[in-house]
């Protein structure tokens, strides 16, 4: 018996010993130095609290792949092979399919949905497949129904059209969902077969991605790896078992796992999805910096990240590309944590932010009763550099320097980045003229009875196309992460834009 208990304990050892590849694999990966440093930001940045999976890649090759927390609430901890229903985030595999049927011929996206479907209302005749990509349709985003609903395809189609249209295509971008369940029945009409498989079979298969699928997938029905929904109590409703059907497809509903959403990101950079000249058009910037399926922004280095973001009752996604940098992140969660969070922390380590300073002086202005110092116009910009260091100054109309900005000339790149992309979103809406901008400088976060400042930490630099949806203008922020405050915004026309552009490229 002795000998019995020897020999077992034994056997653990060598089964403890053996490589994981002798193991079963659960997808976990943390590879080295910069894998462990991953993991560890991760956990201190959600003090431990995080449940979901979340996986991070740099030029094809894992550097962090690991589940936290539980998948069903109870014993079954996350992996990265868990099952996980992304929301929004199927956006871009939605898209994907619409841009496929254009390669093989079977539709444009410039074509009018009447293409498509019979008895289009008048108002919504000018609608354009491409419209429906960059939500910038102009339907109304108060025509969804219900997840569970079970409205048939065509009774889908005719409750969205029936409804008055809210904007002209093309002039404005209002995220919609709607849009992308009408996508959805475009691929069926246009391949003549079901959206979920055209979807299997021209994406998901392609991109070798052998754990994706959608809500009710039969396949993924049979496997004991999905997680459940928050809140789903004894009922263990899991990310497979939920509503289907037109109050959901096209718009969410891909159920898969962070290493599926790799194969994605690579079969996309090898050519086995989209033609090159294709993924022109995928990343291609609308209105507000959307693309086909995709936010479209700068990485610190100056290069495009393409994202899209994902929630629904239980799920969070947030699913990061980084196009020239070769890199992604993908978080997936089942107990409604933030994946954003996450995210950035890992995109953070891989590719610091510039570290900005910043020395705001507004002792010779009378702050209001909200404590801002504000400039309806006359405000300009100028640019120095002293040593490795580029000075950005923004003055007020009496030529003093209200806020003095410290940056890593080195890390200018993706300040330039965003400025540009900014410049270009708004050209074609700018009325012209000379330089303008208006500015403000906001105190309400620090101590009361300041009018200067020397903020040395967790401040960035962020350049959006726009201040809202009513004012167009380039706007300019300096984000203080310490006291969450936007401490500085410039808003400029295109001219401004443009100067303060060429001032930061001597720099260079």
């Amino acid at each position: 018996m002795v000998g019995m208990r020897i020999s077992l304990a034994l056997a653990l050892v060598v089964l403890l010993a053996a490589p994981a590849s002798a193991r079963e694999f659960d997808g976990t990966v943390v590879q080295g130095k910069l894998g462990r440093e991953l993991d560890e930001a991760i956990q201190r940045a959600t003090k431990g609290g995080f449940w979901g999976a979340v996986l991070v890649a740099k030029k094809g090759k894992v550097l962090l792949a690991k589940g936290y927390g539980f998948a069903d609430y109870r014993t079954t901890p996350n992996t990265p092979l868990t099952l996980f229903e992304i929301a929004s985030t199927s956006k871009p595999f939605t898209a994907a399919a619409i841009l496929k049927l254009q390669e093989q011929g079977k539709l444009k996206t410039s074509d009018a949905i009447t293409r498509f479907f019979p008895d289009v209302p008048e108002d919504k005749r000018s609608m354009r497949v491409i419209h429906l990509l960059q939500h910038t349709s102009g339907l109304s985003n108060r025509v969804g129904v219900s997840y569970a609903s079970t409205l048939s395809r065509k009774d889908y189609i005719a409750h969205v059209f029936k409804a008055p249209r809210a904007h002209t295509p093309g002039e404005y971008f209002a995220y919609n969902n709607a849009g992308y369940a009408i996508l959805a029945a475009i691929v069926e009409v246009a391949s003549g077969t079901s959206f979920e498989a055209y979807c299997e079979e021209h994406l998901f298969a392609p991109a070798g991605m052998k754990d994706t699928g959608f809500i009710q997938d039969k396949d993924l029905l049979g496997q004991k790896r999905a997680a459940e929904r928050l809140g789903a109590g004894k009922a263990g409703i899991s990310a497979v078992d939920w509503f289907w059907g037109w109050g959901y497809r096209g718009m969410g509903g891909v159920v898969t796992t962070v290493h599926d959403l790799l194969a994605f990101d690579r079969a996309l950079r090898k050519g086995k999805l989209l033609k090159e000249e294709t993924h022109d058009l995928y990343y291609e910037e609308g209105l507000s910096s959307y693309a086909c399926g995709w936010r479209v922004g700068t990485s610190p280095t100056g290069g495009t990240t393409v994202s899209h973001s994902g929630g629904v009752q239980g799920f969070r996604c947030m699913y990061t590309r980084l196009l020239e940098d070769d890199i992604v992140v993908a978080v997936c969660t089942n107990d409604g944590g933030d994946p954003h969070l996450v995210a950035k922390t890992a995109q953070d380590l891989l590719l610091p932010p510039a570290r900005v300073e910043a020395t705001i002086d507004c002792s010779q202005v009378k702050l209001s009763e909200h404590r801002a110092a504000q400039w309806k116009t006359g405000m300009t910009w100028s640019a120095t550099a002293r040593g490795a260091t580029a000075v950005i100054q923004l003055r007020d109309p009496t030529k003093n320097a209200v806020a003095t900005m410290r940056v890593p000339k080195a890390k200018l790149r993706g300040v330039i980045g965003e400025l540009q992309r900014a410049i270009a979103t708004r050209k074609r809406d700018d009325a012209g003229g000379p330089p303008a901008a208006e500015g403000g400088i906001y105190f309400s976060a620090y101590p009361k009875g300041s009018a200067t400042l020397e903020l040395t930490e967790q401040l960035r630099i962020v350049v959006m196309p726009h201040y809202n949806r009513t004012d167009k203008r380039v706007t300019f922020v300096l984000l203080d992460d310490k006291h969450r405050m936007w401490t500085v915004i410039v808003r400029m026309n295109v001219a401004a834009g443009l100067e303060l552009l060429a001032m930061l490229r001597k720099l260079r």
